[in-house]
């Protein structure tokens, strides 16, 4: 469980899902101001800061010259607030609201991919006080230890069916930003998309690609195939995936 730390006009609130339930009980911790809008990114796994751009992009869909850097990540964020900037398709309503950011997985990813996204967060919020308003991204950072009760930012997988010919599993995606997680296909497999979507597919090798569900159009995969995929439908999504052993 990761200990909850708080910084200076709560840039980042740092817990695992137990001790975030119970933050509000902490003596002399204010609460959060007001939010707008709130999505999920999952860091865990990830070894580098293109990764991490990739991720970033997925949810808050940066324009096409976004230059998946540091200083291009600070403008695009920095423009949430500002929607003819043209910075990013997620956008806030006002110049008094603000974001939450979700973000678990901060517990087995790089040091640079942490200090990345601190950064930057930092770097942001700073801008929005130099001109007198309030924190423009609160951060969340959540582990992901497997003794947390439903983890933020993980797609639910249920397995229906697991015996020696088939392994059935539905996968819900409850919010944007929501994923699998980097992981690799054992078997061919099968996808029925329950509700269509559009998803963000991060390669093994980082190299990202949109991909768009329709809903009771299956397609197929092979075994070997390394990604995490992300849901960037702005809504719920489900699928089943049916992996076949034979």
């Amino acid at each position: 469980m990761i200990a909850c730390h708080w910084f200076s006009r709560m840039i980042v609130r740092q817990s695992s899902q137990a001790s975030r339930h119970g933050a509000g009980s902490l003596e002399g911790v204010e609460p959060w101001p007001s939010v707008n809008r709130s999505v999920a990114v999952n860091v865990g796994g990830m070894t580098t800061t293109a990764q991490l751009h990739a991720a970033l992009n997925a949810v808050f869909g940066f324009p096409d010259f976004y230059g998946a850097n540091f200083p291009a990540l600070v403008d695009c964020w920095s423009s949430l607030r500002y929607p003819d900037d043209a910075m990013s398709e997620l956008v806030l309503d006002s110049l008094a609201d603000s974001i939450e950011l979700r973000v678990t997985g901060a517990d087995s990813c790089s040091e640079d991919v942490l200090k990345t996204l601190l950064a930057a967060v930092t770097a942001v919020n700073h801008r929005a006080q130099l001109n007198g308003l309030d924190d423009v991204i609160l951060l969340e950072l959540a582990s992901t230890h497997r003794d947390m009760e439903d983890p933020v930012n993980t797609a639910r997988a249920t397995v229906v069916i697991d015996d020696q010919q088939v392994r059935i599993t539905t996968w819900t995606f409850d919010v944007t930003g929501d994923a699998t997680g980097p992981h690799v296909h054992e078997y061919d497999y099968i996808v029925v998309p329950v509700t269509g979507g559009r998803f963000t597919v991060v390669d093994s090798d980082s190299a990202t690609r949109e991909m768009t569900q329709d809903a009771g159009s299956p397609y197929r995969g092979t075994a070997g195939t390394s990604h995490n995929v992300i849901n960037s439908t702005g809504t719920r999504a489900v699928f089943v995936e049916i992996e076949l052993k034979r």
